[in-house]
């Protein structure tokens, strides 16, 4: 993000992770969770790909990541939950 944009990235760290990330009431795991859910409808895969390495930082067990990406079918559709089961797999893999 560096070399896209500095001041992007400044923005990113003290108000994308500082402000909202860092907001009481649900814990980092639960934020990613969300995130995961969220980026999914649309199948962001960069973003998606960050979040899901997230859930796998906090300490998550791959097999609830699994789940979570499962139970989501119905919202995101088949299709994209394809995928992203696909790149969640190409994360546990490495």
């Amino acid at each position: 993000m560096s070399k896209l944009s500095p001041d992007l990235k400044n923005w990113m760290i003290s108000d994308g992770y500082g402000k909202v990330m860092g907001r009481k009431g649900l814990n980092l795991l639960e934020r990613e969770f969300i995130n995961i859910s969220v980026l999914c409808t649309r199948y962001y895969e960069n973003q998606l790909h960050s979040h899901l390495r997230g859930c796998l930082n906090l300490g998550c067990d791959p097999v609830m990541v699994r789940m979570i990406l499962e139970e989501l079918t119905e919202t995101a559709g088949k299709y994209n939950i394809k995928k992203a089961i696909k790149l969640f797999d190409s994360i546990v893999k490495k």
